[in-house]
């Protein structure tokens, strides 16, 4: 006679979570902090197929990466310093380019996972190493890091200020109470590697560590010649990457000049850069109380009742709520791009989740778990014409997207674009440009083959434009009536010239 099927109770999951802990625990926790968060990662990707995942990854990453298998690494290199970008992550990858000379794209698609990979690492080293931890925490840090969409969002596209933020996380592991001078030395390295990876982390760093320094001699102890290097250097990192020091030479084009007001302090109201669209102070507040109630809200009950002193964390936590909401009590010069500082907010929240989790019942830590789960499975597998209504508002769509499984344009899409640029290439047209919106100019880098490419962020840079040199001005946009963005950004006077299912190439008389 067969057994009696097992029921699926409360009862039930807390020995499950229990003998996964004492597996993890004794034996390969390390291994599982590593691997757990590559294997997360790595769904998406083979679910991608050949095609890239993220915005930046077609924008940014994968053109830098084609110009160095063409140029070697120093020409694109060039090009970044030049625009006072922060450089550390950029001669990492354009190296193993360099080295390899692999396709953009694969290239990429393999260091994502590896990205997810550190940064979940760093955490649950801050957790053993920095918080003194037990196995039970450290495992429900991994388990959100990986899983929770905002690291997920992170490791989509925003590389530079993931890999950033694990080294800072690194970094801050090593300033604890009884540090010795390897961890000193160890904290320095990581916060120099940090703010030259990413610009946010560098402001992030000099901020943590002036509070930390002052809390040093507020409490009458000795100052630590480590983290008042660090404050210095990153101050002085800051300045380069504003521009206040060394400021960037603009660069040569066609197009019009796109209107900008000062980067700090930055008016949210009137910004006409693309980034951000707000026409009125109500706009403002509508869009940062919802992004911040979509991305927080799963974390916020748990990590209130996780709160405890720990001041690498409270120093972290406040320099970037600070930041993430200081646009609603100055909206019109406030500290810029909130929402990327708000996604840096929920790392340290993590912490305090997760440490909250263990202080509650197991009934209901297993269901906070399973919500995680999924809202993070729905975020990887789901395609964005059928995403989990939760990603679906039209105030987070900017920042977050509704899935993991789109580039700049959904999946299907990819073939058709360089469809259209190769029959492109074949048109025998000389003296000629291609423009593009953001979305659409890192194609047309990779697989055209007009030597004057130019991205537009809105089309009025096009429509003032100076295109007397050129003969011909094309344009790789959606078809007419087609895809995600509005009509407002095609430029004027464009006529379709050639279809290739949802995409089109544009021509117009370079008189206009």
């Amino acid at each position: 006679m067969l057994a009696d099927p097992v029921k699926l109770s409360f009862p039930n999951f807390r020995l499950l979570w229990t003998s996964l802990v004492g597996r993890i625990g004794s034996n390969d926790l390390l291994l599982f902090a590593v691997l757990f968060p590559i294997a997360v990662r790595t769904i998406p990707e083979i679910l991608a197929g050949p095609w890239p995942l993220g915005t930046d990854t077609v924008w940014i990453y994968a053109p830098f990466l084609n110009g160095v298998s063409k140029q070697g690494l120093w020409p694109p290199l060039e090009g970044i310093l030049s625009i006072r970008s922060a450089p550390l992550f950029f001669v990492l990858v354009g190296t193993v380019e360099a080295l390899v000379g692999a396709d953009p794209f694969l290239l990429i698609k393999a260091a994502a996972p590896l990205l997810h990979g550190f940064l979940v690492f760093s955490m649950f080293y801050f957790a053993k190493k920095g918080l003194r931890w037990d196995r039970s925490r450290c495992i429900l840090v991994v388990v959100l890091a990986s899983l929770y969409f905002i690291p997920l969002r992170f490791s989509w596209d925003m590389y530079k200020n993931g890999f950033g933020l694990g080294l800072l996380i690194l970094a801050f592991t090593h300033f604890k109470p009884d540090r010795t001078w390897k961890d000193r030395v160890a904290f320095l390295s990581f916060a120099v590697s940090s703010l030259l990876t990413s610009e946010l982390t560098a402001f992030l760093i000099g901020g943590a560590a002036g509070i930390l320094f002052l809390l040093d001699r507020l409490r009458g102890e000795r100052w630590s010649w480590e983290i008042a290097a660090a404050a210095a250097i990153a101050l002085f990192a800051v300045l380069v990457y504003a521009g206040a020091l060394f400021p960037a030479a603009p660069a040569e084009t066609p197009l019009a000049a796109l209107a900008r007001g000062p980067l700090f302090p930055y008016d949210y109201v009137g910004a006409r850069d693309g980034i951000y669209g707000y026409t009125s102070i109500l706009d403002v507040y509508a869009s940062v109380c919802v992004v911040s109630a979509i991305v927080l809200a799963p974390l916020i009950p748990f990590a209130w009742l996780g709160v405890h002193y720990e001041r690498r964390l409270w120093a972290l936590s406040g320099i970037l709520g600070v930041c993430s909401f200081s646009v609603l009590v100055v909206p019109f010069a406030a500290i810029p791009i909130w929402h990327r500082w708000l996604f840096m907010l929920v790392f340290p929240l993590i912490f305090f989740n997760a440490h909250g989790l263990t202080r509650c019942r197991r009934s209901i830590a297993v269901l906070f778990l399973v919500g995680i789960v999924v809202l993070g499975t729905s975020f990887i597998v789901l395609p964005p014409g059928n995403p989990l209504p939760y990603f679906t508002n039209p105030e987070t769509l900017p920042h977050l997207p509704s899935s993991m499984m789109q580039s700049t344009v959904p999946l299907e899409n990819c073939q058709q674009i360089v469809d259209a640029l190769r029959w492109l290439n074949g048109i025998p047209f000389n003296q000629s440009v291609l423009v593009a919106p953001t979305p659409f100019v890192g194609w047309a880098q990779l697989y055209s083959t007009i030597p004057r490419i130019y991205g537009y962020v809105i089309p009025a840079q096009v429509d003032g434009g100076n295109f007397s040199g050129y003969q011909h001005v094309f344009l790789l946009y959606w078809a007419p009536q087609q895809g995600w963005y509005a009509s407002q950004a095609m430029p004027t006077g464009m006529v379709p010239i050639h279809l290739s299912g949802q995409i089109a190439i544009y021509q117009r008389s370079a008189g206009i």
